[in-house]
C-alpha cells in the first residue's frame, strides 16, 4: 500500500522540521506530531478509497497515471525525432553548402596545377584519357 510522508517541504506550517529544533526532546516531539498527522492521512485515505466508483478508478488510473505516461512518453519520443532530423539536415546543409559547379571549378584548378607540376617533373599527362 502507498504510504506518503511528509518531506520538508510538505510540513504543515505549525510543525518546524526535526532537523531545526535544538533538543532530541524537541525533535521526538515534532516527529511524534509527525506520525500522528501521517496516520491521520493514511485514515483519511483508505475512507478515500472506500467512497471511490469504478468510474473514478478507472479515470484515476487510466487517465490521470497511464495517458499521461503515455503523453510523457510519446513527447519524448517526438523531442527525439525533431533533435535528429535536426542534426540531420544540418549536417545535408553543411556537405550541400558548396554548389556542384564550384565544386567542378575548383577541382579543374586543382587538375590543371597538378598538369602543369607533372610537365615541369617531365612526366606523361595522357593517362586515361585525360591530358
Amino acid at each position: 500500500m502507498f504510504k506518503p510522508t511528509f518531506s520538508e517541504k510538505q510540513l504543515p506550517e505549525n510543525i518546524p522540521h526535526p532537523a531545526n529544533c535544538s533538543t532530541q526532546h524537541e525533535q521526538a516531539k515534532i516527529k511524534k506530531q509527525i506520525k500522528e498527522k501521517e496516520k491521520k492521512l493514511d485514515d483519511k485515505l483508505l475512507r478515500k478509497y472506500a467512497e471511490l466508483t469504478a468510474e473514478d478508478v478507472k479515470r484515476l488510473v487510466v487517465e490521470e497515471r497511464w495517458l499521461a505516461r503515455l503523453e510523457e512518453g510519446i513527447k519524448d519520443e517526438l523531442d527525439n525525432i525533431v533533435m535528429s532530423l535536426t542534426s540531420r539536415i544540418k549536417e545535408l546543409a553543411e556537405r550541400y553548402a558548396e554548389p556542384m559547379p564550384d565544386i567542378e571549378q575548383e577541382v579543374e584548378g586543382y587538375e590543371s596545377n597538378v598538369k602543369e607540376h607533372l610537365k615541369v617533373m617531365r612526366f606523361e599527362t595522357e593517362v586515361n584519357g585525360y591530358g
